[in-house]
């Protein structure tokens, strides 16, 4: 009886410590070298921060710059604004650096935004730069065209330059002298008033200021009732 007794204890014993000893890790494939803690080459790698996308390229390569002016132009005349063109190419540091300029100064941004339908056309497009007369084998160049597609300035950026960048007040005063007049508001309702009543049709007026995001006003002519919303 007492041997029976002993040996039931050693085998208790035995499945006992099979339940508390840690299972042994598997031996590594052959050639590799066991892992003995820490990270490893390949974990630190995918820890390291991604390195950021690259600039998205400023210029189109592949697009029609003729398709590109006519569409700037058609809609230079839906916005009463002028076109904007600057001659370069993806090759070019001083091309993005004026690309910056106009929209890292938020001055220079409404002012564009506001007057201008920007374009940047790739310089390799020398006959459509030629109908321009504009000399694009230094760039960035800028072309300013009104709506009827007349060139108003042809203007190298050199003198915007100041050391190793542009200088966002000579950039300004290069806008500012080349944007749109302003419409005469009088003349603008006074032909709306004229179609209005040919047509029989309401005048819906918006007061407001070009690149304004605050508040403005409406006032809506129907028949001789004035409404304001």
């Amino acid at each position: 009886m007492a041997r029976y007794f002993l040996t039931l204890m050693a085998v208790f014993l035995l499945f006992l410590q099979g339940c508390t000893t840690e299972p042994s890790s598997p031996p590594p494939p052959a050639g590799q070298e066991p892992k003995t803690g820490g990270s490893s080459l390949s974990d630190t790698a995918s820890q390291a921060p991604k390195p950021a996308p690259p600039v998205k390229n400023l210029y189109d390569e592949k697009a029609d710059a003729s398709r590109q002016v006519a569409d700037a132009l058609h809609e230079a005349r839906q916005d009463h604004k002028h076109v904007l063109i600057q001659w370069g190419g993806n090759w070019c540091p001083w091309c993005f650096k004026l690309h910056a300029v106009l929209e890292s100064d938020r001055s220079l941004r409404g002012l564009l935004r506001a007057e201008y339908v920007y374009v940047p056309i790739e310089s390799k497009n020398v006959d459509l730069a030629a109908s321009y007369k504009a000399p694009v084998n230094s760039v960035p160049f800028l072309t300013v065209l009104d709506a009827d597609n007349k060139v108003l300035a042809n203007q190298p950026t050199d003198p915007l330059e100041d050391g190793d960048h542009y200088d966002a007040a000579k950039v300004k005063a290069f806008l500012e002298q080349w944007k749109p007049a302003p419409l005469d508001a009088e003349q603008l309702l006074a032909a709306a008033l004229g179609q209005a009543r040919k047509d029989q049709r309401s005048i819906l007026i918006h007061f407001g200021a070009p690149g304004a995001s605050g508040a403005s006003a409406s006032i809506a002519f129907s028949a001789g009732r004035i409404s304001s919303r």
